[in-house]
């Protein structure tokens, strides 16, 4: 079997995409990174700030609490905003 791994480089590609879109779902929602780090999604705001940056991958429990809080819809985050569901 081929080995799949992930380049360092596509994963941080990766990181800093999920970032944008946290980011971008936030801004919608109306909250400075603040309010929605403190009590929103009930995690630090410089936690926030690093996932929005692509410093460092979320975990599941902190993507749960962003989908959740945000009210995001988890294809949004993970197929970006333009994906269309196929009937």
């Amino acid at each position: 079997m081929p080995n799949r791994r992930m380049t360092p480089d596509a994963s941080a590609d990766l990181r800093k995409e999920y970032g944008r879109r946290i980011k971008a779902a936030r801004i919608q929602a109306g909250w400075t990174v603040a309010s929605a780090a403190a009590k929103q999604a009930n995690m630090g705001r410089t936690i926030l700030a690093n996932l929005e940056a692509g410093r460092f991958a979320p975990t599941m429990e902190t993507l749960d609490r962003l989908i959740t809080s945000l009210n995001l819809d988890p294809a949004h985050l993970f197929l970006g905003p333009d994906h269309r569901p196929s009937d």
